[in-house]
């Protein structure tokens, strides 16, 4: 009966319009009756291409008759009674999976809703999997992948909501669900003001929300803000921020907290998300490298135009993920969501490659017109130009979603082993680039703070919250609590020590004589000093958390000096951290002392030190103390 059923309905669904152009009787594209885009996209991307937009438009699209292992498709049209009775033969999980037809009816409402009702297609998905070891499951993730590829569901369909949920499922699901609840109580109970995540500050966030209402843009703040404190080392996720919006318009937010736990935690065989800045420049010269070895006659199109060598027209990509998440059509990017939430990072490096193409198609005949555009521009301007060019095929894109994943998922042979040699070659290239600018960004004012700043009689408001931005994102949301001032205090070694020990991470603010503010985080408990029998031959403790940091006097504004071998820098950096006596303090060494305190906290010296990359904080290398406070530094859940 179910065989029957889709069957009528496939065969119906043949003369359905609902892609780019009306159809004949043989599958073909009808150009005479396409519309004018259609029209130019049918003759400039060729029969075949267009003919397999025409077949696959409808919701659920059957096995073609000589399918490409890579694309999913062929070159070929299959008759009207092919099309209706081919989905057994497409999908290929078991006699279970007989009823992976199309669901039975699409709701009309513009505004997503949810049925308490499973859709057959998830119930089915889901017994398969369930029980299922891990190789079964890999065993069916291939077919999975074609029919997610081939499945046009409207925007408002509630099957969205039940599949991504279930693309998202691994074994810590249910505990992250939990996890993110925890951590949201603990958020508003301890006083947070400001609703913004810290990594909206950085390069090449992409800020997109697709039309969240205002409730759901302050649930979108707090996912982001609790994925922070979940992952403190995270600094750098490009497209998190639109794709947590996404997740909401069709999930609930401890369900899009675990799913975007499961993206962050995948491995290597399966990376979902760019997760440094390393990574997300490098991956701009991956692009180039995979457009040159599987579509060389765009690479050759792009060098004409632009004149350069590859490192510099690598520049052209980027803002890629912009491309996708932030300037394709709402409808687009949730069909490539779908195929991204089984696929993973790879599937978005297809679409790129895919509207390059299409750009491509589109400007690569435009020969005359284009030497009078580029005529007099300067390199950076013809780089900015081709990007803004393809940006504007993303947004006005001039064929289908579903012809836009069938010209990226038939670039035959593009190998995960080749995108992860090529995105370690790259990065290793820019290592050194990347970890000299971030040591050299000056200070700035932070716009997205969690917490309020500390009372500090050294520090002014501004520089007290810009330190507190500093800190890891897990330890903003309380202030900082003051345990030592020297002018209520007095000058002791063993006053301080008898007040601070017990700090499990300090907040160390110094004030010189001359005027120099300079000071420095520490990761680790001072108590620590006395076991050292349990560091071998080191006296050093302390974690890559920690950092030292000088306030810039025409700014006003601290600048931080991190651990020289954090976010997978240098490996051979120094890892001298802290060390202490019952009368002297130590912060970072190698090379020379960052800060060195001695004579019972009345004087110190200062030197560039290895471990931090960091110069002398004081002018002439020693300092008398005028002030000095150490704060402990408290976790949200203290």
């Amino acid at each position: 009966m179910l065989v029957a059923e889709y069957c009528t309905f496939a065969a119906s669904a043949q003369n359905r319009y609902s892609g780019d152009a009306s159809y004949s009787e043989s599958g073909q594209v009808d150009i005479d009756n396409a519309n004018g885009s259609v029209r130019g996209s049918a003759q400039s991307f060729g029969a075949d291409e267009m003919s397999v937009a025409a077949f696959r438009s409808y919701d659920v699209s059957p096995c073609l008759t000589a399918r490409s292992s890579d694309s999913g498709y062929d070159e070929g049209v299959p008759s009207e009674s092919d099309a209706a009775c081919s989905l057994l033969s497409f999908v290929e999980l078991g006699p279970s999976f007989e009823t992976l037809h199309c669901d039975e009816g699409f709701t009309d409402s513009e505004k997503y809703s949810t049925s308490d009702v499973e859709n057959p297609f998830i119930a089915t998905l889901k017994d398969s999997f369930t029980g299922s070891s891990l190789s079964e499951q890999s065993k069916l993730l291939p077919t999975l992948k074609k029919i997610v590829r081939n499945s046009n569901w409207p925007t408002s369909h509630e099957i969205r909501s039940q599949l991504w949920k279930l693309l998202s499922m691994d074994k810590n699901f249910g505990t992250n669900t939990i996890i993110y609840l925890k951590e949201l109580e603990d958020m508003l109970k301890s006083g947070v003001k400001t609703l913004s995540p810290s990594f909206i500050s950085a390069e090449g966030t992409v800020i997109h929300d697709y039309g969240l209402k205002e409730q759901g843009a302050v649930t979108l703040q707090r996912l982001l803000i609790v994925i922070e404190c979940g992952r403190p080392a995270l600094k750098v996720v490009p497209v998190l921020y639109p794709l947590c919006a996404l997740l909401l318009h069709y999930m609930s937010p401890e369900d899009s907290y675990a799913a975007v736990i499961r993206m962050l935690d995948s491995g290597q065989k399966q990376r979902f998300l760019l997760q440094t800045e390393l990574a997300s420049m490098a991956s701009s010269r991956t692009l180039l490298s995979l457009l040159k070895k599987h579509k060389k006659s765009v690479y050759t199109l792009l060098k004409r135009r632009v004149n350069v060598n590859d490192e510099t027209l690598a520049k052209i990509f980027n803002n890629w993920q912009a491309w996708i998440f932030k300037k394709l059509p709402f409808e687009y990017v949730v069909r490539v969501v779908d195929c991204f939430l089984v696929e993973g990072h790879k599937l978005l490096l297809r679409v790129t490659l895919a509207l390059t193409y299409v750009w491509y198609k589109a400007k690569g005949k435009e020969v005359v017109s284009s030497r009078r555009e580029f005529e007099g521009m300067s390199v950076e301007e013809r780089i900015a130009e081709v990007e803004r060019q393809i940006a504007d095929t993303a947004e006005n894109c001039p064929i289908s979603v579903q012809t836009l994943l069938d010209v990226g998922c038939s670039i035959r042979n593009l190998k995960q082993s080749t995108i992860d040699r090529l995105q370690k070659e790259h990065e290793s290239d820019l290592q050194e680039y990347v970890t000299k600018l971030q040591n050299e960004r000056p200070a700035h004012r932070s716009q997205h703070l969690y917490s309020v700043a500390f009372s500090s009689k050294i520090l002014d408001t501004d520089a007290a919250s810009e330190i507190m931005a500093s800190l890891p994102d897990r330890l903003q949301l309380e202030m900082p609590l003051l345990l030592y001032r020297l002018s209520e205090h007095g000058a002791s070694f063993t006053k301080m020590w008898s007040l601070v020990d017990e700090a499990e991470q300090t907040l160390i603010i110094i004030r010189s004589i001359k005027g120099d503010v300079f000071g420095a985080y520490c990761s680790s408990c001072w108590a620590e000093r006395r076991d050292r029998h349990e560091r071998s031959r080191s006296r050093f403790f302390g974690t890559g958390e920690s950092f030292v940091w000088l306030l810039n006097r025409q700014c006003g504004l601290p600048v931080t000096y991190g651990w020289r071998g954090r976010n997978g820098g240098d490996q051979d950096a120094p890892q001298m951290f802290q060390a202490a006596t019952e009368k002297s303090l130590i912060i970072g060494s190698g090379g020379g002392d960052a800060i060195h305190i001695t004579g019972e906290l009345t004087n110190g010296i200062s030197y560039p030190c290895d471990t931090y990359d960091s110069p002398a904080l004081v002018e002439n290398n020693g300092f008398d103390i005028d002030e000095m406070e150490v704060f402990q530094v408290l976790t949200g859940s203290s």
